[in-house]
């Protein structure tokens, strides 16, 4: 069993588990930084990901989304080549300039079962994605 661990950043005081993604795109490939979120279903992405990837998003899906202050927010889902560490994978993620929580959000469909266990370690401030090869 392998692993990659990702040290915890501090935004405003707290310390908070933000993982650098990689997105593949017919421009290139562009990382980000998510807010890795065991209670959002679905990855939500800022809505300008997809021009800087070179992605139309004429073929995505068009959906809405409930947010954690009951709001509602509409996207576009894609599923994408991602990287996270070593680990490289498809997943469905979504592109909304609806979010407004300052920063993206990255959640379990088509990214915890990539992985044999996500632990938060929060006495480490870090994440360690364990996996095997």
């Amino acid at each position: 069993m392998h692993s990659v661990a990702f040290p915890y950043q501090q935004r405003q005081f707290q310390w908070i588990p933000l993982i650098p993604v990689t997105f593949t795109g017919p421009s290139g490939p562009l990382q980000v930084e998510a807010y890795l979120d065991s209670g959002a279903m679905m990855s939500i992405f800022d809505g300008a990901i997809p021009e800087l990837l070179g992605l139309p998003l004429t073929h995505a899906r068009r959906q809405r989304f409930i947010v954690g202050d009951g709001r509602f927010i509409h996207g576009h889902v894609m599923t994408l080549p991602m990287q996270l560490g070593p680990c490289r994978f498809r997943a469905p993620v979504a592109f909304s300039s609806e979010l407004k929580v300052g920063f993206n959000l990255l959640g379990r469909r088509g990214l915890f079962e990539q992985f044999e266990e996500i632990a938060f370690q929060e006495k480490r401030r870090q994440v360690v994605f364990r996996y095997s090869s």
